[in-house]
């Protein structure tokens, strides 16, 4: 199908390459389907690039300031390994903000990477998580502490 049109409304901009890289990343930013690690990269590839401050990032991508400080610190709390795992896992199968959150609180760090690896619901994590915090190093339930279905649960 054609428009039958000889011209069309246009604006020619002649940009540098650190502006076009940057306008890239500001439409990579505003898309729904990111991943918090993408995400949190492109925060950090864009402040680097423009200087700017995460107050200006979060008015020009439409977001908190809050949003873009709590996603970027998620890239800060991850180890080394712990940011490989997440490269090597497909970008559907990365867990969400809160699935990640959950993991940052986990001590045990097989059951970290594991939950990074999107081995479990946001709840399961949750359940493992504190689970894992009432078992403590010895590898059994503290005094006082009694076993649900769900989770441990310590008696009050």
């Amino acid at each position: 199908m054609r428009a039958k049109l000889d011209r069309i409304p246009a604006i020619l901009r002649d940009i540098t390459d650190t502006d076009k890289a940057i306008h890239q990343l500001v439409e990579n930013l505003q898309r729904e389907n990111m991943n918090p690690v993408e995400e949190a990269k492109a925060f950090h590839r864009y402040l680097a690039a423009t200087k700017s401050s995460q107050s200006e990032l979060a008015k020009r991508i439409g977001k908190s300031k809050s949003y873009v400080s709590r996603i970027m610190s998620l890239l800060e709390k991850l180890n080394r390994k712990e940011q490989e795992e997440e490269a090597k896992v497909a970008p559907a199968q990365l867990p969400g903000k809160n699935l990640i959150l959950e993991a940052l609180r986990a001590d045990d760090q097989k059951l970290r990477l594991q939950i990074l690896r999107g081995q479990y619901t946001r709840d399961q994590a949750r359940s493992l998580v504190k689970r894992t915090k009432l078992v403590g190093v010895e590898g059994r339930l503290p005094s006082g502490a009694i076993e649900t279905s769900n989770c441990t649960q310590a008696r009050v």
